[in-house]
């Protein structure tokens, strides 16, 4: 996770030649930016004016700074090339997939958005931030799709399995409506612990899963 411009952000220390950075024979400004929510992504706008004499290109970079235990710094989140005329301007659209802010976190054991403020970052390189914007976002933790043969643990980990599992078999099976019970058993597949138990439908196993999985 800390490697390059993200250990050098991360830590503060200055380099000759920063992540994104790039020579060119004309000059750019970030002359505007804003930031939507577009359903499953959140759009950076950012434009900007070619102050030079020459028609050139320039890289529009979007870094992200996000909450949670154990971040780095700065994470590059998208980018865009402009070619702009001397003189002229131009606006790039940065579609940042809210699936790229998850990270792994150590705390929860799984992928997942940090609730709380987002900051992204636009400029030039990694060192050269021009405007930052903020969203703020709900938390959501990523769960990994359930199956008849997940674990007993996989299934109580996961907020609509756990409370399926709970409907179904509430009376039928004290390990899998009581924590103590159901830790000794958690790293049996459901389908194999029920088979054990005294059997359950298959097809029926299956809907629950569907179900579960469907609330994603």
């Amino acid at each position: 996770m800390y490697v390059g411009y993200r250990y050098y952000a991360t830590t503060g220390r200055d380099v000759q030649f920063p992540f994104g950075h790039g020579l060119s024979y004309t000059t750019f400004e970030l002359t505007a930016s804003s930031l939507r929510r577009d359903g499953d992504a959140v759009l950076v706008e950012a434009t900007i004016a070619n102050t030079g004499a020459r028609d050139g290109a320039e890289v529009v970079q979007v870094y992200l700074h996000a909450p949670g235990d154990d971040r780095p710094a700065l994470e590059l989140a998208g980018f865009a090339k402009l070619d702009v005329a001397a003189g002229g301007m131009a606006t790039a659209t940065i579609r940042v997939p809210l699936q790229h802010l998850r990270y792994y976190s150590e705390r929860h054991g799984r992928r997942l958005i940090e609730g709380g403020v987002h900051t992204l970052h636009i400029g030039f390189s990694s060192a050269d931030l021009r405007d930052s914007l903020q969203v703020e976002l709900a938390a959501e933790i990523e769960y990994d799709l359930l199956e008849p043969r997940s674990t007993l643990k996989e299934w109580q980990e996961h907020p609509t399995g756990r409370h399926l599992l709970q409907e179904a078999f509430t009376g039928t099976s004290s390990f899998l409506n009581d924590p103590a019970h159901a830790k000794l058993v958690e790293q049996i597949p459901l389908a194999q612990f029920l088979a054990l138990t005294g059997g359950v439908d298959a097809a029926a196993l299956q809907d629950l899963a569907d179900r579960a999985n469907d609330s994603r």
